[in-house]
């Protein structure tokens, strides 16, 4: 008789650790994300205490308010950047990730049904 499930234990196994591994992988784009977000408030901070204490000299406090909106407008833009290069980066992972799962559960499918080794196409659709 012909299998026509894959073993549950055996599935779950490898669903458990793809989802250690999903975790994992999202675990460190939160800390990647926060990492930049922290380096930009910071360069960011010195820039304003720069440029305020430069506008400061030069013209008193007349333009600070000028500035400070050049700056924020110039943070977010950064900030904006930077978001949309980490979520190219998170989904460029995340489609190998998922890549590598279907690969990882495909094997197990073969294995399972066709341990002698004769290779025939399963569709995973």
């Amino acid at each position: 008789m012909a299998k026509t499930k894959l073993d549950y234990d055996t599935q779950s196994r490898l669903e458990l650790l793809h989802r250690q591994k999903e975790d994992k992988l999202y675990e460190e784009f939160e800390a990647e994300r926060e990492k930049e977000f922290q380096k930009v408030e910071k360069e960011f901070k010195e820039e304003w205490e720069r440029n305020l204490i430069e506008i400061s000299k030069k013209y008193g406090n007349v333009k600070n308010s000028e500035l400070l909106k050049e700056l924020t407008i110039k943070k977010d833009k950064k900030l904006e950047t930077i978001n949309f290069k980490l979520k190219e980066r998170e989904r460029t992972k995340t489609h190998e990730m998922v890549d590598q799962q279907a690969k990882e559960m495909e094997h197990k499918i073969r294995l399972e049904f066709y341990p002698t080794g004769t290779s025939r196409s399963i569709c995973l659709t």
